[in-house]
């Protein structure tokens, strides 16, 4: 059984539900619940396809969240994977923290919750994480800090970094 984030994690959502996972998703924003629903019916045919429960709260909050959403959905006990898909993809940095306030503030949150509730992790990181690399391959798992071209890249790999050796770090590609 899976949480996954919502936002971009949305084809990672329905192939595990297409797999036959019981999901718990987190949304924190309705109108955005409502298109992930809509693109899950779409793709699948099904007005849910699969075993497929929603959370509603921020990423950032998580750890405070999950004991009353343990006390009000007891199966959630059952749950065993995270799969964090989460992100803001603001490219500067604003007023209101973010990209640093969903995408660092997240993970530390999500530390914080797997102290208190272990999980095995899956972060979905970025393979802009890796900097500006002129040449060659980039093979550590973990690479150093680079030269970002914006700040969700930095939040990306500082996210990243809290991480390490503690979680499976996924990091798609992004073809122009």
């Amino acid at each position: 059984k899976h949480v996954a984030g919502e936002a971009k994690g949305v084809h990672y959502l329905l192939e595990l539900l297409n797999r036959g996972h019981v999901v718990w998703a987190l949304f924190r924003d309705r109108e955005r619940r409502a298109a992930v629903a809509s693109f899950l019916q779409e793709r699948s045919g099904q007005p849910t396809p699969g075993p497929l429960r929603w959370l509603e709260g921020d990423v950032t909050a998580i750890d405070r969240s999950w004991p009353q959403w343990e006390r009000q959905y007891p199966e959630l006990r059952d749950v065993d994977h995270l799969l964090h898909s989460a992100a803001s993809l603001r490219f500067y940095a604003h007023a209101d923290g973010e990209p640093f306030r969903s995408n660092v503030g997240g993970a530390e949150a999500l530390t914080r919750l797997v102290a208190i509730r272990p999980l095995q992790v899956h972060l979905v990181s970025t393979a802009y994480v890796c900097g500006l690399v002129t040449a060659g391959r980039v093979r550590e798992v973990n690479h150093p800090r680079g030269h970002f071209v914006n700040a969700y890249e930095e939040s990306k790999w500082e996210a990243a970094q809290i991480w390490a050796g503690r979680a499976t770090i996924l990091r798609p590609g992004v073809i122009v």
